[in-house]
């Protein structure tokens, strides 16, 4: 017996359920503080560390903006849900990090390669199968 049926999430659910769906995201994401300035202070705490970690001692030096992002990014959506906000050094929120991101960009490929049937014949390793 399946208990759960097929989910087919957000982006690619039939009309009643992503009505649905989309309604409780926007729901919860208003609830933690989406389009309030109640988060704004935490945001500006993260940018004033993003800036003292990652630009001051690299100045005219050209910077991997994506990792440096990624981690702000997980910051502050960790300090919506913790209430605390992880130094960049810590290497268990390095490593969680970095575990995230791979997880994310193997789902990326698996959905490229799942939906687009011809992506594994074009040049480059998009879908990882190579």
């Amino acid at each position: 017996i399946d208990y759960f049926p097929m989910i087919q999430g957000l982006l690619f659910a039939e009309y009643p359920h992503w009505k649905t769906m989309r309604t409780f995201a926007l729901h919860v994401l208003r609830e933690e503080g989406m389009g309030k300035t109640s988060i704004e202070p935490s945001i500006l705490h993260e940018i004033d560390c993003y800036i003292d970690h990652f630009i001051s001692p690299n100045l005219g030096r050209p910077i991997r903006a994506s990792d440096s992002l990624m981690f702000a990014t997980a910051n502050i959506v960790g300090s919506m849900m913790t209430g605390s906000r992880r130094d960049y050094n810590d290497t268990q929120f390095v490593q969680w990090v970095h575990a995230f991101y791979d997880m994310v960009k193997s789902t990326v490929k698996a959905s490229v390669s799942r939906n687009i049937p011809g992506a594994a014949y074009l040049p480059g390793d998009i879908t990882g199968e190579r």
